[in-house]
């Protein structure tokens, strides 16, 4: 079973995102619990081995992904976006 990390720019990116998404926390808790047990059950964007998880449609919710890199030991949460947001990654640990 791997740790989760958040890096300095996933803080950011929750922080600006936070208003606009409804069930966020409980997504991010959910992402833990999941990929803490099965790092591989989002997908590789094939950028920076970076992967990403899809938060499961809610009714009048943006959709949301949650970027994140896979170590032996930790998973580090990089970045999350609402989808159709095309910032480069900026990954600060």
């Amino acid at each position: 079973m791997r740790d989760i990390k958040t890096t300095h720019n996933f803080d950011i990116s929750i922080s600006q995102i936070r208003d606009k998404v409804k069930q966020i926390d409980e997504f991010i808790e959910g992402a833990k619990f999941v990929l803490s047990k099965d790092a591989s059950r989002g997908y590789n964007t094939g950028i920076h081995n970076i992967y990403g998880l899809p938060m499961t449609e809610i009714p009048d919710n943006p959709k949301v992904i949650l970027y994140y890199i896979i170590t032996k030991t930790i998973i580090f949460f990089v970045d999350i976006r609402m989808v159709g947001d095309n910032k480069p990654f900026g990954i600060i640990m």
